[in-house]
């Protein structure tokens, strides 16, 4: 008698799941993972090192810092968050750092900075809390709060936002900022807040 015997084999497709949420606290390092209980140290870190579609989470504190944004999110794999912790106060401090730009974000996309609060950038005599420059799309600042943005005496500007488009042919688009606090600013020549150059479809509201 011929027995057949039939085995069934399952295979089982496992797969490790991509961080999609990263922080930065005080008393972390940039030399850590990224996670909750390895923080990164400084916002610069994860300006440089962030992908599409990541949240960036900042515990409580002062950063004392002056930022270039180095990444970009896209239309595919979304926008790269920058946000508060639950409700921790963020301060990103710009004293004694050399420097125009508290954060710079110059020729990106898809890119949100959610309740941080930007202070003291003193003695400018062309500086911003953030200036967002070049060309881009999808860029956002929400429920932030912008102090002691301060032109140098004699002359110069200090603006807290300034959305400045020096790209001819293409534009800075789809720029939001909404809901933010501007406060105890001396701009000098110059805004508290400004959009000007090749710059479209834009909303500045609440």
């Amino acid at each position: 008698m011929l027995r057949v015997i039939m085995i069934a084999l399952i295979v089982c497709n496992v797969s490790i799941a991509q961080h999609d949420t990263f922080f930065v606290a005080p008393n972390g390092s940039d030399t850590n993972s990224g996670t909750e209980l390895a923080p990164w140290k400084t916002l610069q870190r994860a300006c440089s090192i962030a992908s599409a579609g990541v949240t960036i989470l900042m515990k409580a504190g002062t950063y004392n810092e002056k930022v270039t944004m180095n990444v970009s999110g896209n239309a595919t794999d979304g926008f790269i968050t920058f946000k508060n912790y639950g409700n921790d106060v963020v301060k990103i401090d710009g004293t004694g750092k050399a420097g125009e730009q508290i954060l710079l974000i110059r020729d990106k996309n898809f890119i949100r900075i959610i309740g941080l609060e930007f202070q003291n950038n003193l003695n400018q005599s062309f500086g911003t809390g953030i200036w967002i420059q070049g060309a881009g799309r999808n860029i956002e600042i929400r429920n932030c709060t912008f102090h002691d943005m301060r032109a140098a005496n004699g002359g110069g500007d200090a603006m807290a936002i300034s959305v400045y488009g020096t790209n001819g042919t293409s534009p800075l688009s789809n720029i939001v900022i909404d809901s933010n606090h501007i406060y105890n600013c001396e701009p000098g020549h110059s805004e508290a807040l400004t959009l000007n150059g090749n710059v479209d479809t834009f909303q500045v509201t609440n």
